[in-house]
């Protein structure tokens, strides 16, 4: 990550990018916000139920 631009690349080669604007992802034609309040997650990786 540099500044508000993400480039990944995972295990298996995949390459993804996007740039953070306003607190919103961009990448490629997507445009991808976040929906309601972050919980916790346990650590098996579901959600908790606070």
């Amino acid at each position: 990550m540099t500044g508000s631009h993400i480039d990944h690349v995972d295990d298996s080669g995949l390459h993804a990018t996007g740039d953070i604007r306003d607190g919103v992802l961009h990448h490629e034609h997507l445009v991808l916000h976040r929906e309601g309040k972050l919980r916790p997650l346990c650590p098996f990786g579901e959600e908790s139920r606070l």
